[in-house]
C-alpha cells in the first residue's frame, strides 16, 4: 500500500477492487 494515500491515518476502511471492505492499520 502506498504511503501517500493516507499519510495520517491509523485505521482506515479499504475497499478492494473485488468489492470487499476491510480495515487496514498503518504499519
Amino acid at each position: 500500500m502506498r504511503k501517500d494515500l493516507h499519510p495520517n491515518f491509523v485505521t482506515c476502511t479499504v475497499t478492494c477492487a473485488c468489492g470487499n471492505t476491510f480495515e487496514n492499520r498503518a504499519i
